[in-house]
């Protein structure tokens, strides 16, 4: 009987692969939405969201409740933008973790490299779209979101070799 994968290891590689494509398609076809769609989306997120948030939003004046609903709008279109660009900067560490069996800074700058160089191509795939168009300022926010994890990422590899090398040192 053949295995489609001999190892362990080439199964975990090809699972992360497969995360990384997954997260870089979402993000491709949230992309692609018009900017009707993408703003129905996250407004009607963004109202679920406030209602959990302020129980109280249903009692304010319409003016203020509009005003409110703006301000949170913003911020989660933004976190969205910081949340998927983070979750693609987590894909890639993992894969290239797993591919190399250690962690290396380079391995933190190519994921946040790679995640940022995705963020350009998604701004200027906007420009096609329908009531869409390329923002800096989205570029920034995504790759700020990729930063964070690949310097959180780093930063658990060093603790998880200091504690392995401390560990060696008890035996």
């Amino acid at each position: 009987m053949t295995h489609l994968f001999k190892t362990r290891r080439q199964l975990l590689l090809t699972l992360a692969l497969t995360a990384v494509l997954a997260v870089a398609v979402m993000i491709f076809v949230f992309s692609a939405q018009s900017g009707d769609d993408s703003a129905r989306l996250s407004g009607g997120f963004t109202q679920w969201l406030v209602r959990l948030i302020k129980p109280s939003f249903d009692t304010l004046p319409p003016a203020e409740r509009t005003a409110f609903l703006e301000k949170c709008h913003h911020a989660v279109r933004k976190a969205a933008h910081f949340c998927e660009f983070a979750l693609l900067a987590l894909t890639l560490c993992v894969y290239l973790y797993i591919k190399r069996g250690a962690w290396r800074m380079r391995d933190a700058l190519s994921a946040l490299t790679l995640s940022a160089l995705y963020a350009c191509t998604d701004e200027a795939h906007q420009m096609f779209v329908s009531a869409r168009g390329p923002s800096f300022k989205d570029v920034l926010t995504d790759s700020l979101g990729a930063l964070l994890v690949s310097a959180l990422f780093t930063l658990a590899a060093r603790l998880r070799d200091v504690r392995a090398r401390r560990a060696g040192l008890k035996q």
